[in-house]
């Protein structure tokens, strides 16, 4: 028989299952099929304290641990990174992360909409993860087009990195956060509520030129009750004649009581002896590079998300592409 309050099982109302810190009630006299909660992968998590998303508790009226009135944490209100990814999207445009009040979560071109990718089960489920209302987001921002060469013996500087921002945000009741991922030397961003970031995308290197583009950086993520800024890096800058791109790194503590260090780092593309400028990389992508050092001679696309171009040699080689920004949602 389920446990319920107020008549609804008390599983659609709490958080519960996931790698995280097990509330005390899991392994005491409460028992599902003669199992403590712990052993029937029903556990409830423990409350947090200091995060986004600690004050999301509700008290089931009647529970009780040795005395002592218990205090769960709400059902979709317990994001860590070491969880369940729920989504990643690389092709360039906005997306839409809808919530319905049921608790189900799409992914989709469309406000709104039940369509295209559904990463959140509704409460009456009972699966994992359900009703999500807070989630982790990585932005990464679209590398820098590498610039071209030109006579004489000009060569192409290599393209910025994009930024990367790591966001928690809360989704509405019934609404929806709007995701941008941003094309060639072009931003990322998310819009939650009152809470805002863009992971900017890298600049262009210089055409005939010894200066690479810089490196994109992030702005905006000011804390509210709708999202923080947990962490952000700018890309690599561009090399110039002769000189490879810039690396890019993050590292950072997981947002959840759990800790752990998080980091993803790249390098920027080389360079060498009478070549173009290596591209930056974003912390997902190492930048691009340029094959030879011959006349005429191409630079390459940058190699992973948001990483940038490489410069093109002279007299007449082409800068290669930057890549598109991206984004990941994380529970």
């Amino acid at each position: 028989m389920p446990y319920l309050w107020n008549g609804v099982d008390l599983f659609q109302q709490c958080e519960w299952g996931g790698n995280c810190n097990k509330h005390a009630i899991a392994n005491s006299e409460y028992k599902l099929g003669g199992k403590t909660l712990a052993d029937a992968c029903r556990a409830p998590v423990t409350t947090t304290a200091g995060y986004l998303y600690s004050g999301e508790t509700f008290t089931p009226t009647g529970y009780k641990l040795k005395g002592a009135q218990v205090v769960l944490q709400k059902s979709g209100c317990r994001p860590r990174f070491n969880g369940a990814q729920l989504y990643n999207q690389y092709n360039i445009g906005t997306y839409y992360i809808n919530r319905f009040t049921d608790g189900e979560v799409w992914v989709s071109t469309t406000a709104n909409s039940r369509s295209g990718s559904r990463i959140c089960n509704s409460d009456a489920s009972l699966l994992y993860p359900h009703g999500i209302r807070y989630v982790m987001l990585r932005l990464v921002g679209g590398g820098g087009r590498g610039g071209n060469g030109s006579l004489p013996w000009n060569v192409g500087g290599g393209g910025g990195g994009g930024a990367t921002a790591v966001c928690c945000i809360r989704l509405p009741v019934n609404g929806y956060a709007t995701v941008v991922v941003g094309g060639e030397s072009s931003a990322s961003s998310v819009t939650c509520g009152a809470f805002s970031c863009t992971a900017n995308g890298g600049s262009n290197g210089g055409s005939g030129s010894t200066t690479g583009g810089s490196g994109g950086s992030v702005s905006g993520g000011a804390q509210n009750a709708d999202g923080i800024l947990i962490a952000s890096a700018s890309g690599g800058s561009g090399g110039g004649y002769y000189n490879a791109g810039g690396g890019s790194s993050i590292s950072f503590t997981d947002y959840a009581p759990e800790g752990g260090t998080l980091s993803w780092s790249a390098a920027g593309g080389p360079s060498g002896s009478g070549m173009a400028g290596g591209g930056g990389a974003s912390t997902c992508g190492r930048g691009g590079n340029i094959d030879n050092g011959s006349l005429n001679t191409n630079g390459n696309m940058g190699y992973g998300h948001g990483s940038g171009g490489s410069g093109g040699n002279y007299s007449s080689g082409k800068g290669g592409s930057g890549s598109p920004g991206a984004v990941t949602i994380w529970y």
